[in-house]
């Protein structure tokens, strides 16, 4: 499955969830937006809210990681299928080693891909890795 994401919807999503703005501050970051974008510059909704100093440059740089560790784990889950499903890994493998992902992420704002991870505990060869992404880039396609 092919994850298609807007990134300006999910750093909204995480703004909010997160209480770092509201919908007035997003509503004036979108109108920046807009503005800059006639102007011919290409602003995103992060760099908009920056602009403005509606959030800080720590605020963007918590919703730019925890943005990226949720679509890491999504990728990871839509692989973590294949791996089990093809006998590519166990379970037990798999399921440890996203709870170390999680751990680790929890710990240090590091979300290590679940490829690498089971590649260096010796649970998954690179070969078994690339096969796994071929199915799911052509499970992508449909």
């Amino acid at each position: 499955m092919a994850l298609v994401i807007d990134r300006d919807k999910l750093f909204r999503k995480l703004a909010l969830e997160n209480r770092f703005v509201d919908e007035a501050g997003l509503r004036r970051a979108r109108e920046h937006q807009k503005s800059q974008q006639a102007r011919g510059l290409d602003v995103s909704l992060g760099e908009a809210l920056m602009d403005l100093k509606l959030i800080n440059r720590t605020q963007y740089l918590t919703i730019q990681r925890a943005g990226h560790y949720k679509l890491q784990r999504q990728q990871d889950k839509d692989l973590a299928r294949v791996l089990i499903k093809n006998d590519y890994a166990s379970r037990e493998a798999v399921l440890d080693a996203m709870q170390y992902q999680k751990d680790h992420y929890t710990r240090d704002g590091v979300c290590r891909p679940l490829g690498d991870l089971l590649i260096e505990r010796g649970e998954l060869t690179v070969e078994q890795l690339k096969a796994a992404q071929k199915i799911l880039a052509m499970k992508g396609r449909r």
